[in-house]
C-alpha cells in the first residue's frame, strides 16, 4: 500500500512540474480491441484484436449493424440495426454484452440510425437519417425523445463535442452540399465547414483538439479544427469510417479493408474484414463517465472502469481543469487531454472542497467511484476531468483515462 501512495505522490509531482492483475470482463473482448459493424456480404458485428484476428460478436441474423458505440459502463455496446427488410421504417437499437447477449433498447421509426454516441449524462444519442434528428434513449431502455432537428437533408454522422457538450453533425443535401454543423443540445445551429460532400465518419481527436472526417464521395480523409479550417490528413479511397485510438493512431475502413495508421496517416498495418465496414469503435475507451445532475446543490457522480489487465487494486488519480488544451504530456508519448489552469493545481494539491474519491485504489475489478458536490453560484462553469491508473511495481502510468466534461447548471 505504501508503494501505491508513493506512486501517487510521484505522479502529482510530475504533473505539477510539467505545467508550472485483473482479467477482462469476457475471454474475448480486451481493452483496445476494435469493434466493427459490417454490412453484407459478411453481415454482422466483429471484434478485431491487435494482432488482426477477427472474431464474430453478432452473426448475420442481426441485419445491417449500421452504428456502434460503447455504453456508459465501458463494458456493453449499443448497436443500431438498419432494417432494410422494412425499408428502414423499423430499426432496432440493441444493448450487447461482450459475450453477445442482446436486449432491445429502443425502436427508431423511421431511420436508419447512422451514428450513436453518449450524452454527458450517460444517455444514448441516436443520429437518425430519415428524421434528420438527434434522438435520446435512456441506457436502461425506453422510448426515444427528440433533442435536435436539422431543417432539411440527411443526417449522416454525429458526435458529442467535448469542448462545450454540444453536438457536431455531419449533414448532406446534395453534392457538394454537405458538411459539419455545430449545435447545442436543443440549441441553435451554425455551420462549421461546408462543401465537404457526404460525411460518413466523424471522430474527435481530443488531444489535438480537432475532428477527423471521412466522406463517401472523396478519397481524402480530412482534419477539421474548431474554427472550421480543413486540411487533408491522408488519401484512402472509399474511406467511410474512422476511430481514434488512445495513442492518437487512426483506424480507417474502406469497404472490407481496415487500415491502422499513425496520427499523421502513415500506414502501420492493414486487415481484411468479412463485410463492408459501416462503423468502428474502440472497446474499453470510455474508462471514465459522468452521470447524474450537475445542478447547484446536487452531486455529479463519476465512474471509473478499466479493462486493462492488472489494473485491479492499483492506485488512481483524477484531475480537474477549466481548460482542455494544451494537452499535458506524460513523457512517454501519451497525453492527458486536459489543459493547465488554477483549478488543476488546486485539484492535485487536494484543496478543492466537494471533490470525493479523486484519489484512491481501484477495486479488484478495476472500478472506482468519485463525485463532485456542485457548489452554488457557479452556473455556466464548465470543467474537464481525466486521470490515470498507476503501476507501482513498474513505476509508471498504466492507463490514461478519457476526459469528460461537466457544465454546472
Amino acid at each position: 500500500m505504501q508503494g501505491g501512495q508513493d506512486m501517487v505522490k510521484i505522479f502529482l509531482g510530475c504533473l505539477f512540474l510539467v505545467w508550472m492483475g485483473v482479467p477482462t470482463v469476457s475471454g474475448q473482448m480486451e481493452s483496445g480491441d476494435l469493434v466493427v459493424g459490417c454490412l453484407p456480404p459478411g453481415n454482422g458485428l466483429y471484434r478485431v484484436s491487435r494482432t488482426g484476428r477477427v472474431e464474430t460478436l453478432l452473426g448475420p441474423s442481426f441485419n445491417f449493424p449500421n452504428a456502434v458505440t460503447l455504453a456508459s459502463d465501458n463494458t456493453d455496446l449499443a448497436v443500431a440495426l438498419a432494417d432494410s427488410a422494412s425499408s428502414y421504417v423499423r430499426n432496432r437499437v440493441l444493448r450487447v454484452t461482450p459475450d453477445g447477449i442482446c436486449s432491445t433498447l429502443a425502436w427508431i421509426q423511421p431511420g436508419p440510425p447512422n451514428a450513436l454516441d453518449l450524452s454527458e449524462d450517460g444517455a444514448l444519442l441516436v443520429f437518425a437519417a430519415s428524421q434528420n434528428a438527434v434522438l435520446r434513449v435512456p441506457m436502461a431502455g425506453g422510448s426515444a425523445t427528440t433533442v435536435q432537428i436539422l431543417p432539411a437533408g440527411s443526417l449522416n454522422a454525429g458526435a458529442v463535442d467535448l469542448a462545450d457538450g454540444g453536438l457536431l453533425l455531419g449533414a448532406y443535401w446534395q453534392r457538394p452540399q454537405g458538411g459539419l454543423i455545430k449545435a447545442g443540445i436543443s440549441g441553435p445551429l451554425h455551420t462549421l465547414a461546408w462543401n465537404l460532400g457526404r460525411i460518413t465518419g466523424l471522430e474527435a481527436d481530443v488531444v489535438q483538439g480537432d475532428w477527423v472526417v471521412t466522406r463517401f464521395d472523396a478519397p481524402e480523409v480530412l482534419r477539421v479544427d474548431s474554427t472550421g479550417r480543413v486540411s487533408t490528413l491522408v488519401n484512402f479511397q472509399g474511406a467511410n469510417a474512422v476511430a481514434i485510438d488512445a495513442d492518437q493512431s487512426l483506424w480507417l475502413a474502406s469497404g472490407t479493408v481496415l487500415l491502422h495508421a499513425t496520427k499523421d496517416g502513415v500506414p502501420i498495418a492493414s486487415h481484411t474484414l468479412p463485410g463492408l465496414a459501416a462503423d468502428l469503435e474502440i472497446y474499453g475507451r470510455r474508462t471514465l463517465v459522468g452521470s447524474g445532475p450537475a445542478t447547484s446543490g446536487s452531486t455529479h457522480r463519476l465512474q471509473i472502469q478499466s479493462h486493462v489487465k492488472g489494473d485491479g487494486n492499483r492506485p488512481y488519480v483524477l484531475a480537474a481543469s477549466t481548460r482542455l488544451r494544451p494537452a499535458l504530456s506524460l513523457g512517454d508519448g501519451r497525453h492527458l487531454a486536459i489543459g493547465p489552469s488554477p483549478l488543476l493545481t488546486l485539484t492535485l494539491l487536494d484543496q478543492v472542497p466537494g471533490l470525493t474519491g479523486f484519489k484512491g485504489t481501484l477495486d479488484p475489478f478495476g472500478r472506482a467511484t468519485a463525485s463532485i458536490a456542485v457548489p452554488e453560484g457557479l452556473a455556466g462553469l464548465r470543467i474537464f476531468i481525466t486521470g490515470v491508473v498507476l503501476d507501482p511495481h513498474l513505476g509508471r502510468v498504466s492507463t490514461v483515462l478519457n476526459t469528460v466534461g461537466v457544465t454546472f447548471k
